[in-house]
């Protein structure tokens, strides 16, 4: 009977021992730390209207820039920019970062002061070459004002004597450069107010003058071969050169005076009944071959065109 107990008890010790190897108490993993943190947003730094509009007011003192304080960004405001900062020990961005807005002496909002000076702001060793910058050539507010007054006079500019290079003023510029052997680049540069005879100024005259500012030529405008003309026929040659084609029956329309398609078509079959190069059109030759007279400005074009 003893035997019979030890034996129960022993298959229960093994049962619950069986038991709890396959049913194991999972313990509570420890909180891992995340190492997917999202890192706190780069803050931009931006600048306001008024300090834009500042620092345009600045830069026109200083002769760096003549456009509108506007508060708006411009290519030319942001030349400007990289010209005040390549002076100043600044990376020349052409933005206005905290380095460079306090460079100027202009005052930041709380907010900008919470985004520190980015050291990307400051020029290093690579940025700077050894061989010196071509300074930048800009006429000021007077000159571009004596330049217009002079456009207006010679009819190239119908504009107000703003002293701004606007469009038309630009459009002035290339009409006067291309009438005086000049680039037509739409700028005043050294080369065009010293040829309008426009005093420049002493900066402006340590400046050497760009070779680029001169038409490049390599022959004299004596040497130069003249353009090509068009002959055009008249409206008074086409209708009687529609005239003869219907006597011949080489056209059954009327007499328009526009070259349309059954015009041409008669004019072909003239040409070619004639030995002439069957163009379709009324050129020179078939007007002479049908004793149709050429006008002055014809006979000049031809004289023209013969050299």
């Amino acid at each position: 009977m003893k035997k019979l107990i030890f034996v129960i008890l022993l298959s229960l010790l093994f049962a619950i021992a069986s038991n709890s190897q396959t049913n194991p108490t999972t313990k509570p993993t420890p909180n891992t730390p995340n190492t997917n943190e999202e890192k706190p947003k780069k803050q931009i730094f931006r600048a306001s209207k008024e300090q834009i509009t500042q620092v345009q007011n600045m830069l026109k003192t200083k002769n760096l820039y003549n456009g509108e304080a506007d508060g708006q960004f411009n290519n030319d405001f942001r030349a400007s920019i990289k010209k005040y900062q390549s002076e100043n020990g600044l990376k020349a961005t052409g933005t206005l970062n905290r380095a460079t807005l306090e460079k100027m002496g202009v005052a930041l909002t709380d907010k900008q002061k919470e985004t520190p000076v980015s050291p990307n702001s400051y020029a290093t060793n690579d940025d700077k070459s050894d061989k010196p910058k071509r300074a930048v050539f800009r006429a000021n507010k007077e000159q571009i004002m004596q330049a217009q007054k002079m456009l207006k006079e010679k009819a190239m500019y119908s504009g107000e004597e703003t002293g701004k290079l606007d469009d038309t003023t630009r459009d002035g510029l290339k009409k006067f450069q291309a009438a005086n052997a000049l680039k037509s680049t739409g700028t005043l540069n050294q080369a065009t107010l010293e040829k309008m005879n426009i005093e420049l100024t002493d900066k402006q005259k340590g400046m050497p003058a760009a070779p680029a500012s001169m038409k490049e030529s390599t022959k004299t405008t004596a040497e130069a071969k003249p353009k090509k003309m068009i002959f055009r026929a008249s409206k008074d040659q086409i209708m009687t050169a529609q005239k003869m084609l219907k006597e011949k029956n080489f056209y059954a329309g009327e007499e328009t005076g526009k070259l349309d398609d059954a015009t041409r078509d008669g004019l072909k079959k003239y040409q070619e009944a004639n030995g002439l190069k069957v163009t379709g059109t009324l050129n020179q030759l078939t007007l002479e071959k049908m004793g149709i007279a050429l006008t002055d400005k014809q006979k000049e074009n031809a004289a023209v065109n013969s050299q």
